[in-house]
């Protein structure tokens, strides 16, 4: 059945096919998710919008980063390193610490 609703995304002309078909060989190479998609991703779906997740620097400086559903935590840190010039080798030493409401 998968390859039969692919074939049939690659052939469509309409435009959230294609995106369909992307998310899709993510999830294939990902693996499923092990929650639900948040309430954010959900309104950024049926609005049409990107994303954006705000990083706090230890300077005070503050920069925001499109992100998908499906981006980690190492594709953000390298995409970090990318927008500020650094060496992508130099990421190692890099953290990331997220702030989440409370349950």
């Amino acid at each position: 059945l998968f390859y039969h609703v692919a074939l049939f995304l690659r052939s469509s002309s309409n435009p959230t096919a294609l995106e369909c078909y992307n998310r899709i060989q993510k999830i294939q190479k990902q693996g499923e998710r092990v929650r639900g998609p948040h309430i954010i991703e959900c309104n950024a779906n049926i609005n049409r919008v990107k994303i954006r997740q705000y990083v706090h620097f230890p300077n005070g400086h503050e920069q925001d980063f499109v992100v998908e559903s499906t981006t980690k935590a190492s594709e953000l840190v390298t995409n970090i390193c990318r927008e500020l010039k650094f060496l992508l080798n130099s990421a190692s030493g890099l953290s990331l610490y997220l702030e989440t409401g409370k349950k």
